[in-house]
Parts: structure tokens; sequence; C-alpha cells
């Protein structure tokens, strides 16, 4: 959603995972104590509509990416780059077409400025050490269409979990990035496929009013991106970045409609 190493970001989905199973395993399922408890909210029907807003951010990211040149002489090569998790914010619209179950259309929204590129790959190194921070920003936005689960069971009486899937398309702004002194400097979008699962809890406060807290896991597309030459010698660099996952937390509100 808003942009992880993919080994790490799956150890975090796998971890999650084990984790829900064994807290939903381990509570009984009973109409009274910590089954259900005093309080439990009315049933979510069919035209339920809600509007959802969360913040959060997502989890630090490494990338690599390929540059392909083809008038530079022994400029292909490859750099990692390493971004801050960043800030962002997530809105939603959605319904309940069935008990517990609901689809919504989801933008989400993030950016950072807190960018480091690793040149070691890079034949034409001009820079020491290897790792430089890079001016300029990367902004993220995701639309997404996704389908939700709500479980039946409640932890606490109102603490309800939930997963689901989604699809959409991420659009990703490189502003004017690079460190100090690049010959190429990237600035340049590109909008890839993106797929998610989402796993979360919802404190349900009310009939119609739930904090919810959402994990998604997300799988992001190849990108790739022109550099433009500062030298003005007419040299030609583009940047393929590798397809990615990544991990992004965030929490916020839902409110019924109706």
């Amino acid at each position: 959603m808003f942009n992880s190493n993919a080994r790490f970001s799956k150890t975090v989905m796998l971890a999650a995972t084990a984790g829900f199973m064994a807290v939903m395993h381990s509570v009984p399922a009973q109409a009274d104590g910590m089954g259900k408890g005093s309080f439990e909210p009315a049933p979510m029907t069919q035209n339920s509509w809600y509007l959802e807003g969360r913040i959060g951010g997502a989890l630090s990211d490494e990338s690599d990416s390929d540059m392909v040149s083809p008038n530079v002489a022994g400029a292909n090569g490859s750099l990692e780059i390493e971004t801050d998790g960043g800030f962002g914010f997530a809105v939603a619209v959605g319904k309940y077409f069935m008990p517990r179950w609901r689809g919504e259309v989801e933008w989400a929204h993030g950016s950072t400025d807190d960018i480091k590129i690793d040149y070691s790959g890079a034949p034409l190194n001009p820079f020491s050490p290897q790792t430089l921070k890079a001016n300029g920003d990367i902004t993220v936005d995701t639309v997404m269409v996704n389908v939700l689960r709500s479980w039946n069971r409640t932890i606490f009486g109102r603490l309800r979990p939930y997963n689901g899937i989604g699809l959409g398309v991420t659009r990703i702004d490189v502003d004017n990035v690079a460190p100090a002194g690049s010959r190429f400097v990237v600035d340049d979008t590109d909008t890839v496929f993106t797929a998610a699962y989402h796993s979360g809890f919802d404190w349900e406060v009310s009939e119609r009013t739930s904090l919810t807290l959402r994990v998604s896991t997300m799988f992001t597309a190849e990108a790739d991106f022109s550099a433009r030459d500062t030298s003005n010698a007419g040299g030609i660099m583009n940047m393929k970045g590798d397809s990615e996952f990544s991990t992004a937390v965030s929490a916020g509100l839902r409110i019924k409609l109706q």
C-alpha cells in the first residue's frame, strides 16, 4: 500500500498468519465471557455502505534496479536503493454485500524523501563511499479493489479479526532523485500492477463505528524510469526496478452509513 525487502515482508506475513491462527484456536467459541461479552454489534447486512480512513506507513524498503544505457559506454550495471517507510494515508468507500463480507475501493498515498543509493554495483562509480544519501523524493499512489471477510468470532467481546485480498494499480513518481554530483537524475513516473493480502482487527465500539488496524503485504510489478543527463552530453539512461513485496501498517476509523 504505502511501499520492504521481499524476504522480510514474506517473514512478516507468515508470522502474522501463524499468530492469527494460534489466537483463533486458543479462544473458545462461547456465548459469553471471552467469546462475545456483553456487547454484540448488530450484524452487518447487505446494502450497508461505509467510509473508512486510516493513517500509517510502510516498513523500510530495499529494492534493486538495473541501469541500461545504449550510448554511454560501460554504464550498464546495478544499484540498490534503500528508503525509509515514509508516512501515508488511505481512504476507502465500501459496501457489505453479504453478512461479514464486504468490498471496497481504496486509495492509498505515501511518500518519502529519506533515500540512500548503493553504487557498489555500478561499473562507472564516481563515488566514495559507495552508499550516498540522495536528493529528491518518491511518491506512491495506489488504487485498489479489495474483498474482505470479517470473522464471526470476536476476542474480548469487541475485537474482530478480518482478512482479504486486493487488486489494483500503483503509480510511482520519482522526483529528481540522485546524489549531489551525479550525472544522471531520475525524474519520471510509472504505473504498475499491484496485488495485496490484507489482515487485521476491528474494535467495534458501536453498531456503526469501528476502530481498525490493517497490515497489507503487497506485490508490485517491475517499474521502469528514465534518467536525465545533467551534463547535456546526450546520454540516455533507463532504470529498471525489480518487482517486489512491501509491507504497510495503518490504523483508523470505519463508519457504517446505514
